[in-house]
């Protein structure tokens, strides 16, 4: 027959099944690199699921405009990428942001100048 599992407090809190009991120990983990990484990178998702929550009930629309009035399966799809890039995030709403940044790069100068061509970059056209 089974026995259940118990709680004991004496021994750190830890489930005791089938009547084995671990010393204090064993019980105990150093904090070794690989378990303060591990700790690091539970704290960075934590508060990045905390941070995209507030993003989707609040902020979200606020950052851009193109997600106002979207749907529950835009939000569910972009949560992923919120609580990944939570820093980013803050920091658009530190600067109080009301649409996402422009990029900027050669492509969209051209347009933006009419698609000339500046005039000491003619010699590679025919």
């Amino acid at each position: 027959m089974r026995r259940p599992a118990r709680f004991d407090a004496n021994n750190f809190g830890i489930l005791i099944l089938r009547g084995i009991r671990l010393s204090p120990k064993v019980s105990t983990m150093a904090m070794t690199p690989e378990v303060t990484l591990l700790a690091l990178a539970g704290a960075y998702l934590g508060i990045g699921v905390c941070t995209s929550v507030y993003l989707i009930a609040s902020a979200l629309e606020r950052l851009d405009g193109a997600a106002k009035g979207s749907s529950l399966g835009f939000k569910l799809l972009v949560t992923p990428g919120l609580i990944a890039f939570w820093p980013l995030m803050l920091m658009r709403i530190a600067r109080r942001a009301k649409h996402p940044p422009e990029e900027t790069n050669a492509h969209r100068a051209r347009a933006q100048d009419g698609g000339r061509v500046a005039a000491g970059n003619r010699d590679h056209l025919p």
